[in-house]
C-alpha cells in the first residue's frame, strides 16, 4: 500500500475557518416523506433517535418515486410542508402523477394525494445480492434487515467474509440467521473488495447481482427497482442508483456531500456509445457520474464476460478504490447501456469524523488515476484520446463550476482537495503495483483455500 501522513504535524486544518465551520454547523434530521399518503407536522424532537434537530433534510417521493431535497427548519405543521413542497416540486409532482396514469392537481394540502403503491410483483428473474464485509457482527444487521424486509421475493443474500482474522461474522450469522434460507455465508480467504465481489459473482445463482455495501440501508422496494431497469431493454448490463446520507450529524458528513456524495441526481438516465451518448467529450471516462459501488447491479453473463471486477483495484488492493468505475467504464465501453436508477434508493453511513474523511478523499484520488491508468494498460490507444482531451479533464477536476465541484461551498476544506490532488498524483503507481502483485489483470479463478464455504480454522 501506498502511505501518505494523513495525520501531519502541523495540523493544516484547524485554521480559523475550518473551528467556525464546525461552530456553525447545525446536525440535520434525514427524513423520507411520500406525498401519496398523509403528510405529518415535523417535530424538533425525533422519538426514534432520542434528540432534536433544528432543521431536516427530506427526501421527497410520489409514490415511491423521489422527487428531489427539501431542507426545512423545524418544527413544521403539515399544512406549510405541503405548500413547500408543491412551491419547489409542483413540476415533479405533475410529471410523477402522469407517470401513475393520474390527472395533474391544481395543489398540493396536508392530506396528500391518497395514490394506491405500484404493484409489487411483476415479472421476478431471481436475484442475487452480494454483501462483502470482513470482521464484523452486529455491524451489519441493520443492512442485512433492510433488505429481508424487500417487498422483492426472489433473491438470495451472499455475505462474502473477506479474509477475516476471526469467526466473529460467521458466528454471528449461524446464532442469528441461521433459519434464514435466503442468506449464505462465503468465507473468501484472498484480501481484497474486488476479490470478494468476484467471489460473490461466482458463487451467485441469479440471473442478476445486486451489489452494495456493508454500512448500508436499502429502500423496501430496491430491488422491485433494479428489476424494472434491467426490464427496460436485453442491452441493460448494468444499473445504478440513487445514494443518500443516513444521517448528517457531522460536518465530515455534510462536507461529503458537498464533495460529491454518492447522489447522481433524481432523473432516470441511460448511458451508451449511441443514441444515449450524453455528448460530454469525456464520455466515458468520466465513469463516477454512473454512480458508485455501494449500489450497482450487473447482468451476471455480462459481468463474467468482462471478467469481473480488476483485483488490482478496490479497498484492500494498492489501488484502494476505482474498481466501481473501471466496471461501469468497461460495462460501457463494450456496447451495453448502463441505467441509472433514481428510484432504487440506498442510505449510506458517511464517516462521522473528519480524519476518516480526509482518508476517504485522499484515496478517491488514488482510485480515479488507478482506474485511469487501468484503462490505458488495456488499451493504449486510450492514452492519445486522453492526452487530447488534458484540458477538459483539469478543468472537470479542478474547476470551480464543473459538475464535480459545483456542490461545494465556501466552507469545503481547501485541505480535501489537496490531498484529493495528491492522491491522484499516486494512483497510477498504485494500479502499477497491484498489478504487478496480481497473476493476471482480472481474476475470476478460486484457489482450493478459498472455496469454503463454513470457517474452520482462525488460528
Amino acid at each position: 500500500m501506498l502511505n501518505f501522513p494523513l495525520s501531519p504535524k502541523r495540523k493544516l486544518y484547524f485554521t480559523p475557518e475550518f473551528v467556525k465551520a464546525y461552530k456553525q454547523f447545525e446536525p440535520a434530521n434525514v427524513l423520507e416523506i411520500d406525498i401519496a399518503t398523509a403528510l405529518p407536522s415535523l417535530q424538533m424532537f425525533d422519538e426514534v433517535k432520542q434528540r432534536s434537530y433544528s432543521r431536516a433534510q427530506l427526501l421527497i417521493k410520489c409514490a415511491g418515486q423521489p422527487l428531489g431535497i427539501k431542507e426545512v427548519r423545524l418544527p413544521l405543521s403539515a399544512a406549510v410542508l405541503a405548500e413547500l413542497i408543491w412551491e419547489q416540486f409542483e413540476g415533479q409532482i405533475q410529471t410523477a402523477l402522469q407517470k401513475l396514469g393520474q390527472g395533474p392537481i391544481n395543489e398540493l394540502t396536508s392530506e396528500g394525494l391518497s395514490i394506491a403503491a405500484e404493484p409489487m410483483e411483476k415479472n421476478s428473474p431471481f436475484i442475487s445480492v452480494v454483501l462483502a464485509t470482513r470482521n464484523k457482527n452486529e455491524a451489519i444487521e441493520p443492512c442485512l434487515h433492510s433488505l429481508l424486509a424487500q417487498s422483492y421475493r426472489r433473491f438470495e443474500i451472499i455475505v462474502v467474509d473477506n479474509a477475516p482474522s476471526s469467526p466473529v461474522l460467521y458466528e454471528f450469522i449461524q446464532k442469528n440467521y441461521g433459519h434464514e434460507k435466503r442468506i449464505r455465508y462465503i468465507r473468501e480467504d484472498r484480501p481484497g473488495l474486488a476479490v470478494a465481489h468476484n467471489r460473490g459473482l461466482l458463487e451467485a445463482k441469479g440471473e442478476f447481482i445486486a451489489i452494495t455495501d456493508d454500512d448500508v440501508e436499502v429502500d423496501e422496494r430496491w430491488l422491485c427497482k433494479i428489476r424494472d431497469a434491467f426490464a427496460l431493454s436485453d442491452k441493460v448490463a448494468c444499473v445504478t442508483g440513487l445514494i443518500l446520507p443516513l444521517e448528517l450529524e457531522t460536518p465530515a458528513q455534510a462536507w461529503l456531500e458537498q464533495y460529491g456524495g454518492f447522489n447522481r441526481g433524481f432523473d432516470k438516465k441511460l448511458y451508451d456509445l449511441h443514441e444515449n451518448h450524453p455528448g460530454d467529450p469525456l464520455f466515458p471516462f468520466t465513469a463516477g457520474r454512473f454512480g458508485s459501488g455501494a449500489n450497482m447491479s450487473f447482468r451476471k453473463e455480462v459481468l463474467l464476460e468482462l471478467g469481473g471486477f480488476d483485483p488490482s483495484l478496490g479497498a484492500g488492493s494498492p489501488g484502494v478504490g476505482g474498481d466501481d468505475l473501471a466496471s461501469f467504464f468497461e460495462v460501457v465501453s463494450a456496447g451495453h447501456t448502463l441505467v441509472y436508477e433514481p428510484a432504487a434508493i440506498i442510505y449510506h453511513q458517511h464517516r462521522r469524523d473528519y480524519e476518516a474523511l480526509r482518508k476517504q478523499v485522499y484515496n478517491y484520488g488514488i482510485g480515479l488515476t488507478a482506474y485511469l491508468t487501468k484503462t490505458i494498460l488495456d488499451k493504449p490507444s486510450r492514452a492519445l484520446f486522453l492526452a487530447r482531451q488534458f484540458f477538459r479533464g483539469l478543468y472537470h477536476m479542478f474547476g470551480a463550476s464543473s459538475p464535480k465541484n459545483q456542490n461545494k461551498k465556501a466552507n469545503y476544506p481547501l485541505e480535501l482537495a489537496r490531498l484529493e490532488f495528491r492522491g491522484m498524483f499516486l494512483g497510477p503507481l498504485a494500479y502499477w503495483r497491484g498489478r504487478k502483485r496480481a497473476k493476471k489483470p482480472t481474476s475470476l479463478d478460486l484457489p482450493e483455500s478459498s472455496s469454503k464455504t463454513v470457517v474452520k480454522d482462525f488460528s
